[in-house]
C-alpha cells in the first residue's frame, strides 16, 4: 500500500490509525508485533514513532532514542470497553539503530533485545529498521518513508 502524506499531521494520523488497528486484533503471533520504519533523515519516521505511541497511551515525550538504542514504555491495561482496548500489549519498545552495524542475533543478544523479542505481549517500533533486517521476525510490519518532489510532502509505503 503506498500513501502520499500531503502534512505531517496527516503522517501522525496515519500512526494512530495503525496503532488502534494493532489493538483491535488478537495478537496471535508466538513473537513480538514489530513495526519497522525505514527511510532518510527527515522522512517522517520520528513524528509517525511519536504519535503511534501517543495512540498506544505512552504520555510521556518520545525523545529519539538513538544515544541509548531503546527505550521500553509500559504500557497501561485498560478495560475491554475502552477505545483502543491497550491490555494486548504490555510494552512498547522504542528502537533506533541509526547507530547500529552488522546487527545480529548473537551482537543483540547480550541486551536483552532477542528475548524481548520472543515475547507476543511485546510490540516494537523500531526506526532505521534496515539495519536490523537480519534480526526482525518473518511478519514484520514495513513502512518505508521517502521525501516526495513537493517539500512538506512524504512517501509511505507499506509492505515488503
Amino acid at each position: 500500500m503506498r500513501i502520499v502524506s500531503s502534512s505531517p499531521r496527516m503522517t501522525k494520523a496515519l500512526a494512530s490509525a495503525l496503532a488502534k488497528e494493532l489493538t483491535r486484533r488478537p495478537l496471535g503471533l508466538p513473537y513480538a508485533t514489530v513495526v519497522a520504519l525505514q527511510g532518510p533523515l527527515g522522512a517522517g519516521k520520528t513524528a509517525f514513532a511519536q504519535s503511534f505511541a501517543r495512540a498506544m497511551g505512552v504520555r510521556r515525550n518520545l525523545p529519539s532514542p538513538t544515544f541509548v538504542f531503546v527505550r521500553r514504555y509500559p504500557l497501561r491495561r485498560r478495560s475491554e470497553a475502552s477505545p483502543l482496548r491497550r491490555g494486548r500489549y504490555r510494552n512498547l519498545f522504542h528502537v533506533d539503530a541509526y547507530r547500529v552495524r552488522n546487527a545480529s542475533k548473537r551482537t543483540l543478544a547480550p541486551l536483552g533485545l532477542i528475548d524481548d523479542m520472543r515475547d507476543p505481549a511485546n510490540l516494537f517500533l523500531i526506526e532505521w529498521a534496515e539495519r536490523l533486517k537480519r534480526v526482525l521476525p518473518p511478519r514484520t510490519i514495513r513502512a518505508t518513508f521517502r521525501h516526495a518532489r513537493r517539500a512538506h510532502e512524504r512517501i509511505i509505503v507499506f509492505g515488503k
